[in-house]
């Protein structure tokens, strides 16, 4: 995945659609730069309180390592 994608993947994270919201999180992980996590520690800080519920639904459902970094 590529890191000029991040701006957009960045605006699917308030998509009203669960599993777009699921799709863009899953590709901002597997660019794993510190600019990916930063959006995702935002999205997670500020986000709509149902989009904030969805993304870390996403994230414990996931199982992956490179979320780790987001429970730190």
């Amino acid at each position: 995945m590529r890191a000029g994608a991040l701006p957009d993947l960045t605006e699917l994270l308030d998509d009203s659609e669960p599993h777009i919201q699921r799709e863009a999180l899953r590709a901002i992980l597997l660019i794993g730069t510190e600019d990916a996590y930063s959006v995702l520690r935002r999205a997670l800080a500020s986000g709509t309180e149902r989009s904030r519920n969805s993304l870390m639904l996403a994230l414990v459902a996931m199982h992956d390592e490179r979320a780790a970094p987001l429970f730190e």
